[in-house]
This record gives structure tokens, sequence and C-alpha cells, in this order.
């Protein structure tokens, strides 16, 4: 299954790692809260405030990693460049929730902390490194028929 989205034909596998990252950033910002209430260290967020933030806080690692180029599949990056550019991106997520907090003091992202961060830039490394695998080992294959016998065809069969 293709679908077009933003003028360009992506499969199944280009929308899988950004919404992995959605996922783990929501998720791994709200454990992280739950553990802060439950040692009873004090907070001024309801869970509803915590989702949003999780929330912005994704979608500036989903920009930041675009602008990494880490959502480019089609590319087969080494482990080293993949870490480089996930370290790129994550300092990037980084700076701009920075930016972001001081911007918006009063939105509450001067209580994001350090174990939020660590655990989320670990818990992505982790992600894009399981996805790389699995598109490396995984089962997927497509069939694809090439009509013709022009210079065009056969540079397309000798690409794939």
């Amino acid at each position: 299954m293709i679908v077009k989205i933003l003028n360009r034909y992506r499969s199944p596998y280009d929308l899988m790692l950004p919404l992995g990252d959605i996922t783990f950033a929501v998720s791994i910002i709200a454990a992280v809260r739950s553990f802060a209430v439950i040692v009873n260290q004090p907070s001024s967020d309801s869970w509803s405030g915590w989702i949003l933030q999780s929330g912005i806080i994704a979608v500036l690692v989903i920009l930041s990693f675009y602008f990494a180029d880490l959502y480019s599949v089609e590319l087969t990056l080494t482990a080293r460049e993949r870490l480089l550019s996930l370290m790129k991106g994550f300092g990037l997520a980084c700076v701009l929730t920075g930016a972001v907090s001081l911007v918006m003091p009063t939105f509450g992202f001067e209580d994001i902390r350090l174990l939020d961060l660590l655990l989320l830039g670990g818990a992505l490394f982790l992600w894009h490194q399981v996805f790389a695998r699995g598109l490396r080992h995984g089962p997927i294959m497509s069939k694809v028929l090439i009509v013709g016998t022009h210079a065009i065809s056969k540079l397309i069969a000798e690409q794939l």
C-alpha cells in the first residue's frame, strides 16, 4: 500500500518510523512523570499538561529528525552515520525544546528533566536501530514489473 503525502509517494515503512518516534516520545515522558509522582516529587502539571508537553516534544523531535534526514528510508546509512544523524537530530530537538521553553515560560517546559531527555534519546536510538535492522533483515519485498527494453528500463532494473 502506497500513499501520497506532501506530493510524494510513501510506503508504510516511511510512515512507521515517525509514528514510532511519536509513540516513544509520549510514552517515555509520561513514564518519567509517573515515576516522579510515585516518588512524591512535586509537579505543577496535570496528566493533560504532561501529554500536551510530550506531544509538543514529539513534534519537535519529528521536525528535528526530518531535518537531520533520518526519515529517508531509501538511504542506506551505516551504523556510525545513523548514530551521528540521531545525535544531530536529537541535539536540535533539545535546542528547540529549550527555545520553546524560553518563548512560552508559562507552558511548563521548565519541568522537563534531564532524565526525560536522556531516556527519550536512548529509546529513540534503540527504536531506530531496531527499525534499521528490520529493514535490512526483514521480509520487505515487493513485486515490480518493468516493461520495455529502452535504456531507462534497463537502468531501473539495474538499480532495483
